[in-house]
């Protein structure tokens, strides 16, 4: 019984139904969140080739292999050899 009354198209009182409505499209909202006060930020338009097929990257699957040797920054070079 309960299915019944609840299902999608069921009957019921007409005079609690609202009237179809249009949307108004003078009264949309904005499509993109303003921040007011806030300097917009450039995204970069060089991006490069990774390597990697666009799913691998997307699913977390595979990164891109850089082998990169690490380089202390300047403050760290008096500590950076190794101890003797």
């Amino acid at each position: 019984m309960l299915h019944q009354l609840t299902q999608h198209g069921s009957p019921t009182d007409r005079s609690l139904l609202v009237d179809f409505q249009p949307l108004d499209p003078s009264n949309r909202p904005a499509p993109f969140k303003g921040y007011v006060g806030l300097e917009a930020t450039p995204l970069p338009t060089e991006l490069g080739e990774s390597g990697v097929r666009a799913a691998d990257a997307l699913s977390g699957r595979r990164r891109p292999v850089t082998p990169r040797r690490w380089t202390p920054p300047r403050s760290l070079a008096c500590c950076s050899s190794p101890p003797a």
